[in-house]
C-alpha cells in the first residue's frame, strides 16, 4: 500500500514529496525496504522529500537535513551529521532514549 501510494505520486512528477511516517504499521524488515525505497528515490528524482518520523532509524539513515520539533517549535535544523552530534538536551534526549531530560510524558 505504502508503495503504491509513493509510486502514483511520483506519477505527478513532484517538486516536493510529503512522507507522513511511513514506517507506521511496518515491522522492521518493511521499514527498511521502505526506508532503502526513499533513498533510491532520492538520488534519482530532483524533488524534495520531506519525511515526518518519530522512527530515529529512518532519521539516521536517509535524510540530508532533519529539522527537530519539540513544544511546537523548530528546535534544530541542518546537516544530519549535526544533529547526530547535537549538544542540545532536548536532541540528546531523543536519541538516546532517556528517560531523564527536558521530554516528559506531556510532551
Amino acid at each position: 500500500r505504502k508503495r503504491a501510494g509513493l509510486a502514483r505520486a511520483l506519477v505527478l512528477d513532484p517538486q516536493i514529496i510529503l512522507c507522513d511516517e511511513p514506517d507506521s504499521g511496518l515491522d522492521p524488515v518493511r521499514t527498511a525496504y521502505i526506508s532503502q525505497l526513499l533513498i533510491d528515490i532520492n538520488s534519482q528524482i530532483d524533488a524534495t522529500i520531506l519525511i515526518v518520523t518519530h522512527n530515529i532509524n529512518i532519521a539516521r539513515t536517509i535524510p540530508d537535513n532533519i529539522g527537530m520539533l519539540f513544544r511546537k517549535e523548530l528546535v534544530m535544523f541542518g546537516p544530519r551529521e549535526q544533529l547526530l552530534t547535537s549538544e542540545q538536551p532536548v536532541v540528546k534526549q531523543f536519541l538516546s532514549g532517556d528517560r531523564f531530560g527536558p521530554i516528559g510524558m506531556s510532551e
